[in-house]
């Protein structure tokens, strides 16, 4: 522009003052010279739609509106940058709905983008085009998560509004403003900033009453204490802080606490849902109780000069109590989770569930594998994704030759940990950063961000590690153990078991794991027959997804939920189909030597080994082994 920020223009016989932002200044400044049907195209830093300032601000004093956004490809700037953009098209008029898409790097989905834009038309998904509310400019993962919301109303047959159309009245919390006299029934309380807790009782609130907002709700609709959990679930907690607005503290308001979605069910189901919850929280302090209990045995057996044969005759009664009424439950739970895991290790817990507990160094045995298989699907998923990203990828790159690369011919256990630990370090840096959602959601393929949270959370880590150096600690001690210590393993690994299980939270609720069988071409999609590899039925379920690019039938693939984002696997793990559906086994990638290609299966009742001839395993670990080489690319 050849002007200094600060300085002052003359648009039009109009005068502007240069703010500090270059794009925002250029955009600005050139869209005012718009005739009444002209339209103005930029590419556009995400940053600048990412936050309610400024720019969004000044397009609207000046009488311009934002008619379309499309996402451009990751890395479409690498390697002179590595930030998102968006192509904007700006033109004269009050702001309406805008059309929203992504665009790909082939060339017959980008025509069918463009051309879907100027014609009007709005497609099923954001590859086709879609109409974004005005409200939800800027933040896509907003609406991703209304989105969501809405495709899980419409499977349970529930209603989902926006929570202002359900409320009698928002009184929004300021300096002075106190709440005791109007309180009710009816009354709940959001926090305005951050994700605290939600309550309906004002004598719970942990900040001062100003920093709340004080919702009262129609209780035709709903009622105080089931939309108050709503917004305390995983889901509520989202959809607060994607409704967050403002540049610099950012805050819920009146408007956007109006636009939440809410899911309604019938009042009679909501009920229900407030009852269990309150049982759920009633059995929390139960569980605390006895954990209380526990603590109060440790310390007098260690500390208090207690008679520790008593202690150990209290200890020993209570535990025959609790093994026989909740062990079972215990189970359940397991049986439960087991199924919500992909394909490759869900087969191994089904496998372990089903020995006797007589063959207690099997199920020793095949805990362990667990932990060491899902230390491999871990690392799998975040070199997948990492090598998707050339910014993230360059990150790493030459520690990962350094430490990692080496030992990929033999790995171990400690090579999968310690490649988690090297690769989730800048995708948690990226997890915090404010414009990631969308990087995110293409690396892993996940909307929700739950997958690459649970892959990057220190405490998951810290459990697999154990496991490490439990295992090694238990080979090193040589001989047979006896039944007794067989019995006292399996019982700490059931109990790591359990903090691997709350570590993993929902991490993978967000995604699908599937194989192609085959596609029709139907324009420029894609009608793709996948089968689901999640849970522990061999007897995969087959269907028919709608994508914007071709699988290879080889390959595996996450699958967002929605099934906007695919993400290809390295073929470090492989599904070997038999003719008997019921014998589908895994196989994991376990060393490359002149005899070709080791394999093991740990979803077996014993460990099944085998030698492959894969040149597409060879191929993933060559370009593995030249991340980070000095003249070579990956």
């Amino acid at each position: 522009m050849g002007r200094r920020a600060g300085s002052k223009v003359r648009i039009n016989n109009r005068e502007f003052q240069l703010g500090k932002e270059s794009a925002e200044n250029i955009a600005l400044l050139s869209a005012m010279l718009l005739e009444e049907n002209g339209l103005a195209i930029y590419i556009l830093p995400a940053r600048l739609l990412a936050e309610e300032g400024s720019f969004r601000k000044k397009i609207q004093e000046n009488g311009l509106a934002i008619s379309a956004v499309m996402d451009l490809p990751d890395r479409i700037f690498s390697p002179v940058m590595s930030m998102t953009g968006s192509i904007v098209a700006l033109r004269r008029g009050a702001q309406g709905d805008i059309f929203f898409g992504k665009l790909t790097r082939q060339e017959e989905q980008i025509d069918e983008l463009v051309e879907n834009y100027f014609s009007g038309t709005v497609g099923d998904t954001s590859f086709q085009g879609l109409s974004l509310p005005k409200e939800e400019i800027g933040s896509l993962a907003t609406w991703e998560y209304r989105r969501a919301v809405a495709l899980a109303g419409d499977k349970l047959g529930y209603t989902v509004v926006g929570l202002g159309t359900i409320v009698e009245n928002i009184e929004v919390g300021r300096k002075g403003r106190n709440y005791q006299s109007s309180h009710s029934s009816r009354s709940l309380y959001v926090p305005l900033i951050g994700s605290g807790p939600v309550v309906h009782d004002i004598s719970l609130t942990t900040a001062q009453l100003h920093l709340y907002t004080k919702i009262d709700i129609n209780v035709r609709s709903s009622s105080a204490e089931y939309v108050a959990g709503y917004l305390n679930s995983n889901i509520g907690v989202s959809l607060r802080n994607s409704h967050l607005t403002g540049a610099t503290i950012q805050r819920l308001n009146r408007a956007s606490i109006s636009r939440i979605p809410v899911m309604l069910p019938p009042k009679e189901i909501q009920k229900q849902i407030i009852s269990t919850n309150a049982s759920l929280l009633a059995q929390r302090e139960f569980v605390l109780g006895l954990e209380n209990n526990l603590n109060d045995f440790a310390r007098s057996l260690w500390f208090e000069g207690s008679n520790p044969q008593a202690v150990i005759n209290d200890v020993a009664s209570m535990s025959d109590r609790i093994s026989d009424v909740l062990r079972p439950e215990v189970y359940g739970g397991i049986d439960r989770w087991i199924e919500k895991l992909p394909y490759p290790l869900a087969a191994i817990l089904r496998t372990w569930r089903s020995l006797s507990e007589n063959d207690m160094a099997q199920k020793v045995s095949h805990l362990l594998d667990f932990f060491e298989a899902t230390a491999q699907v871990s690392f799998l998923v975040l070199m997948s994704a990492t090598i998707s990203n050339e910014a993230v990828l360059d990150k790493i790159g030459s520690k990962f030759h350094d430490e990692i690369s080496a030992r990929l011919d033999r790995p171990t256990y400690g090579t999968w940990t310690s490649g988690i630990g090297l690769l989730a370090k800048p995708i948690r840096d990226l997890l915090g950063s404010k414009d990631s959602h969308r990087v995110i959601s293409t690396m892993f393929a996940d909307t929700t961000r739950a997958l690459p949270e649970m892959l990057c959370n220190k405490s998951y880590l810290d459990v697999l590690n154990k496991q490490q150096e439990r295992r090694n600690l238990w080979k090193g001690h040589g001989g047979s153990p006896s039944i007794p210590e067989l019995k006292e393993r399996h019982e700490e690994l059931l109990g790591e078991l359990q903090r691997l299980r709350q570590s993993m939270h929902s991490g993978w609720s967000g995604v699908d794991l599937v194989q192609a069988h085959g596609a029709k071409r139907r324009g420029r999609i894609h009608d793709t027959e996948v089968s689901v590899l999640m849970g522990s039925n061999p007897l995969f379920m087959r269907e028919d997804a709608q994508l914007h690019e071709s699988l290879d039938t080889t390959q595996l693939y996450l699958i967002s939920k929605d099934r906007l984002y695919v993400r290809e696997l390295l073929p470090l793990i492989a599904l070997d189909y038999h003719p008997v559906p019921l014998k589908n086994t895994f196989y994991f990638y376990n060393r490359s030597d002149a005899e070709g290609i080791r394999v093991i299966a740990y979803q077996t009742s014993e460990r099944s080994e085998d030698t492959w001839q894969s040149s597409e395993i060879r191929e993933a670990l060559n370009l593995l082994h030249g991340i980070g080489r000095t003249g070579s690319s990956a």
